[in-house]
């Protein structure tokens, strides 16, 4: 089993590391803040304060990328040209310019690159890819996300809710693996018209903290999108499949089969996680256990693509009063 080290150890950090240590592959963890290294109270963990010295190690085989956005294609960049195989946060770039670039750079590479795109690999998503694969084209998609994300979040972290550093706020962190969700499900997106609004963080952050979207499939799916961090708490995704007859609704971490003048039946349950936020889910374990496995099928830069040009896309047509983008291919 290869060795790894996770680089970043804030809020996800320590996700990536429980998931390495169930497959006996968490050696080290880098952060240049000395109070988060500290949290680390085990002799049998390397530490390191500096990325470089991180890429010193010839121990190190595989750097798993947790730090803030505009770190990720210059981490990624580095790791890869030193020999390092690479875990990578979503977002993988914070702009279309830098997803590009960071795609010629992996296809150049000999190492391996997984985008941790994770709520793929929950049970009710994987269960409702069966049931769209066997039934064919839906007639829509609709995702909703509500959830919280106040003041006090923001200012914990310089780097959050800034252009510069965060590339957005809510569409880009918390709505990605939504919107992910939704082109995973429905089929790829073609073009989209959006728009975004900060209503409750004016002078917290630049960015927004709502947004929503019409998007149009190449397979003629129609889909319907809203997300806001403004709500009064956090609740789990909601994202619904509608065919002629039945309605597939995954909402409060569960997948329910919806027949007219029928109870919704639950046909399948995530499992919680057991680290981090509840509304995360527990499948950044396989999807990291997959990655190292070398056996089975990982999220690539190339499985990200679409679910990340959406994201800019919305942006695009937000900053042009909601005009209709169209999605290059990949």
């Amino acid at each position: 089993m290869k060795k790894a080290c996770v680089v970043g150890y804030g809020n996800i950090g320590p996700v990536h590391a429980a998931a390495l240590e169930k497959i006996s592959a968490l050696y080290a963890i880098c952060d240049n803040d000395t109070e988060k290294l500290n949290r680390i109270d085990r002799d049998d963990i390397v530490k390191f304060s500096s990325f470089d010295d991180c890429l010193t190690d010839p121990k190190v085989e595989v750097v798993h990328i947790c730090t803030p956005h505009y770190l990720h294609v210059p981490m990624a960049e580095k790791a890869l040209s030193s020999g390092r195989d690479v875990v990578l946060e979503k977002p993988a770039a914070m702009n279309l310019c830098e997803l590009e670039h960071l795609a010629d750079i992996i296809k150049a590479s000999r190492n391996r690159v997984c985008v941790i795109l994770q709520n793929r690999l929950n049970n009710s998503i994987i269960r409702l890819k069966e049931i769209t694969e066997k039934m064919g084209v839906p007639l829509g998609v609709c995702g909703f996300l509500t959830w919280q994300r106040t003041a006090e979040y923001y200012k914990s972290a310089s780097w959050r809710g800034k252009l510069a550093t965060e590339g957005g706020a809510l569409l880009i962190n918390q709505a990605i693996h939504l919107l992910d969700m939704m082109q995973y499900i429905a089929g790829e997106p073609e073009g989209v018209k959006g728009n975004i609004f900060n209503h409750s963080l004016q002078g917290v952050i630049e960015a927004e903290d709502t947004a929503e979207a019409i998007i149009s499939f190449k397979n003629g799916c129609k889909g319907a999108f809203y997300a806001t961090n403004a709500y009064s708490t956090t609740m789990p995704y909601r994202l619904e499949i509608n065919y002629p007859d039945v309605t597939y609704r995954y909402s409060d971490n569960c997948l329910y089969e919806i027949k007219k003048d029928k109870t919704p039946t639950i046909i399948a349950e995530d499992c919680p996680a057991k680290i981090g936020k509840y509304i995360w889910g527990n499948a950044h374990h396989a999807a990291i256990e997959r990655f190292y496995s070398e056996k089975e099928a990982y999220g690539t830069i190339f499985d990200a693509m679409n679910s990340h040009k959406l994201v800019y896309a919305i942006y695009e047509s937000a900053s042009k009063n909601g005009e209709y983008i169209k999605l290059g291919g990949n």
